[in-house]
């Protein structure tokens, strides 16, 4: 029997929330997460032929059963996803989802799911670097 590509988005949000380790309340990491599982999903979308809304069901049900945020956040954070897909507008979260994008390929596919927080982690690491800074250059 096949698998479908929600039963597959299911099974990949399952590994991911396995592994992935952020603070929920910090809407930096949320954001952060949410962009990164939304390009996983958009490449095993693209394996599977799934169209975008199917995508983005599977992003907020990910949100809602996986991570555990309720439906309007879950909602917010997928728009929010699906926004930064304009890289012009958003840089840095379209940056994060093209790594969600390698992601799914180099360590979900592979089944390096530990990898998936190390490189979750070295995103939070950089962004924060260049917050910083900015907020010193800003002085």
């Amino acid at each position: 029997m096949e698998v479908t590509f929600f039963e597959a988005a299911r099974n990949c949000a399952c590994k991911v929330a396995e592994v992935i380790k952020f603070d929920q309340k910090n809407p930096f990491e949320a954001k952060v997460v949410t962009s990164y599982l939304f390009g996983m999903l958009t490449m095993l979308g693209s394996d599977m032929d799934a169209d975008g809304s199917e995508i983005q069901a599977s992003l907020v049900a990910a949100l809602v059963h996986n991570f555990y945020f309720s439906e309007l956040e879950a909602s917010k954070l997928s728009s929010h996803a699906i926004h930064c897909t304009e890289k012009a507008k958003h840089p840095t979260q379209f940056t994060v989802i093209g790594r969600g994008l390698e992601s799914y390929v180099d360590y979900y596919q592979k089944g390096d799911y530990k990898e998936i927080q190390k490189d979750v982690s070295s995103i939070f690491d950089i962004v924060r670097e260049c917050q910083q800074e900015n907020i010193q250059q800003a002085r």
